[in-house]
């Protein structure tokens, strides 16, 4: 659970990152779209991955914010503020 001050500090830009790691079918694209159906806000969701086949690693990046024009980007999330890593193989 977050404090207070550790959400104003998360918040301070107005846009919360996330990036998910998983393997094919673990569901990963599918708990970032959750992610941002789940937020009270403006969200987009990029998966990342090609052809793959089951078990191959995947990744998946959200980006939330209350200004829609803050997520309006396509680039990949460097510097998360949340990681969910789905396989500890991945580590």
């Amino acid at each position: 659970m977050l404090t207070t001050e550790q959400i104003k500090e998360v918040t301070k830009d107005n846009v919360i990152n996330l990036r998910f790691h998983a393997r094919a079918g673990q569901g990963g694209v599918t708990a970032s779209n959750l992610c941002v159906e789940a937020f009270m806000g403006y969200g987009v969701c990029q998966p990342k991955f090609g052809a793959e086949r089951m078990g191959a690693p995947t990744e998946s990046y959200v980006r939330l914010s209350s200004n829609k024009d803050l997520v309006r980007t396509n680039e990949q999330v460097y510097g998360p503020h949340f990681v969910a890593v789905l396989d500890e193989t991945l580590l």
